[in-house]
């Protein structure tokens, strides 16, 4: 897997991650893992999803290396939201270290559902869709992480702008996150390799958010102070 260097945070989290993922990696049966790894070994990109997630050990490292890098190894418990979690690595890593993980994706990938119901995440069906508020999950959450986005919408013009977050991260606000909260994105590259459109990039940084590449941190308390 290629592989790039950020900043000396990112390399710290990196290494930590490549040295600790066999702890993770020896409490999953991997030979009951190789079921998967068998069934859906050419599954590109659908009906099955993606056989690059088959790389069990890469992948949770890639998920424990985003665990480390925010620190949610420092933190107290959290209840943390995984949005479009895919085969649910990083809420399962989570989940192993003591927060309080929920993940939403949608259920059409034979190949999620399976790992899904093999790592025993807790995964909700929802379909991420513009101008429409997420469903009452019950609770509030300390952090939301959306990794790898595009809503299944790669190279299209039916990408979100500004109007379509602004409404999604109200939503959030308002209803979803504690007062402390925080989202974290992760934005897939675009044809030309940037991440985030400069008029997107500009609306985040409006609200106090943080951008670096293809990451945005923006936390409620921010938020809510940006808009009054």
């Amino acid at each position: 897997m290629k592989y790039r260097v950020r900043n000396l945070r990112h390399v710290v989290a990196f290494v930590r991650s490549r040295l600790l993922v066999g702890g993770i990696i020896k409490d999953i049966d991997l030979d009951a893992f190789s079921v998967f790894q068998n069934s859906y070994c050419n599954a590109d990109p659908r009906p099955h999803g993606y056989s690059k997630y088959l790389d069990i050990r890469y992948w949770m490292a890639e998920s424990l290396m985003r665990y480390l890098y925010y620190g949610l190894d420092r933190s107290q418990p959290l209840r943390i939201l995984d949005i479009g979690t895919g085969c649910g690595y990083f809420p399962y890593i989570c989940t192993k270290f003591g927060h309080q993980a929920m993940a939403v994706d949608l259920d059409e990938v034979p190949m999620y559902n399976e790992i899904i119901r093999f790592l025993k995440v807790n995964r909700l069906t929802l379909c991420v869709e513009k101008f429409k508020p997420f469903p009452d999950f019950g609770m509030k959450f300390d952090l939301i992480t959306a990794f790898m986005i595009k809503f299944n919408c790669h190279y299209s013009s039916a990408q979100w702008g500004v109007d379509e977050w602004k409404f999604l991260l109200d939503d959030f606000r308002a209803n979803h996150l504690t007062e402390d909260g925080k989202v974290i994105l992760h934005f897939n590259a675009n044809k030309d390799g940037s991440f985030v459109e400069p008029n997107l990039k500009e609306y985040f940084l409006n609200l106090g958010g943080t951008v670096y590449r293809n990451q945005v941190v923006i936390g409620a308390a921010q938020q809510s102070k940006r808009m009054k």
